[in-house]
């Protein structure tokens, strides 16, 4: 008898765990559906990065999609022979593009990074999920991603489960659901090409306002804390650190801000408002939408970025050595 009931309850421990198993994979499966398609790139560009081999980038680019768009890594490949790639993606704000760092450190341990400061002025904080939280999730494993999700989230927990349950955040697209939420996530070749940049032959006329008139405003101390930590992070580790500015139809609150920051703590500052006749970018051949660069104005900013590095820090010319990643990005 004893020998009986112990079986029914392991059946019924095992029937509870398959039943338990099928939910989540239920679960999953729907929240996968109703995902913000339009972060899907977002996991190509993490794993296209970590496919590279592991210590194999010199120069690391970081930032919202004023970075991804705006500086061509195979340029400054093509000038200089600068080893680059671009890690930017859209909408990140000062803790997205830390995160996005650390993650990129646990891979590579570049000489120089590039960080692209449109959007370091805020942070994400005690909010819900959004498309730029959500995304993070395909960023592999790192120690950082626990922290920048207490600190977007906060004590909520109903936050928590919205991201690592999105159908509890996402279940109103339902509504606007396409052919591409039933597509399963893929790397694109493209990004493998690029290193990383986006690519974009579209054509439209911005007019650039003049920076001399722009409103300064100073750091939050939670934007100042996220900045000074990249610093810090990369100092550690005997990287030098460059901020830069892409210049797009809008206005740069913090060039003072960053610029200041900057030279407190042994890093550059490159505002390309300042620099625009220099570089050559020109608003009505070299932008794709008044936000971005197009790829020949992205190559514009790669000369002048590549210039500035190779004339002040040590970085290998890797067109010196055979079969290297930018030369075989060439050939796929």
């Amino acid at each position: 008898m004893k020998k009986n009931e112990m079986k029914i309850t392991l059946t019924r421990i095992a029937s509870t765990l398959i039943v338990c198993l099928l939910l989540w994979v239920c679960i999953s499966g729907l929240g996968f559906i109703v995902r913000p398609t339009d972060t899907d790139g977002a996991y190509s560009q993490v794993e296209t990065f970590h496919s590279l081999p592991k210590n194999s980038i010199e120069v690391m680019i970081y930032g919202s999609s004023h970075a991804y768009r705006g500086v061509s890594t195979m340029k400054m490949y093509d000038e200089y022979g600068i080893g680059a790639y671009n890690y930017g993606w859209h909408w990140q704000k000062a803790n997205t593009t830390n995160l996005f760092l650390k993650d990129s450190l646990e891979k590579q341990t570049p000489r120089v990074v590039l960080i692209e400061a449109c959007l370091l002025g805020s942070v994400l904080k005690n909010t819900n999920i959004t498309a730029e939280i959500y995304y993070t999730r395909y960023l592999h494993n790192n120690s950082a991603k626990m922290d920048y999700l207490k600190q977007c989230f906060g004590t909520d927990i109903e936050r928590y489960l919205s991201f690592f349950m999105p159908l509890c955040a996402f279940h109103d697209n339902w509504n606007t659901l396409t052919s591409t939420s039933f597509t399963s996530l893929s790397v694109n070749p493209g990004l493998r090409r690029s290193m990383g940049f986006s690519m974009s032959n579209a054509v439209k006329e911005v007019e650039i306002p003049d920076y001399r008139r722009f409103v300064q405003k100073e750091y939050t101390r939670d934007a100042e804390n996220e900045i000074l930590d990249m610093i810090h992070t990369c100092h550690e580790k005997g990287i030098q650190v460059v901020f830069f500015t892409v210049p797009w139809e809008g206005e740069f609150a913090y060039g003072n801000a960053i610029r200041k920051l900057a030279k407190e703590n042994d890093c550059a500052y490159l505002d390309l408002f300042e620099s625009m006749e220099e570089i050559g970018i020109d608003g009505k051949t070299d932008f794709s939408d008044s936000g971005h660069l197009n790829t020949s104005g992205a190559e514009k900013v790669a000369v002048y970025l590549g210039k500035y590095i190779v004339e002040n820090y040590d970085v290998t010319d890797m067109r010196t050595i055979e079969n290297n990643l930018w030369t075989m990005a060439k050939q796929q």
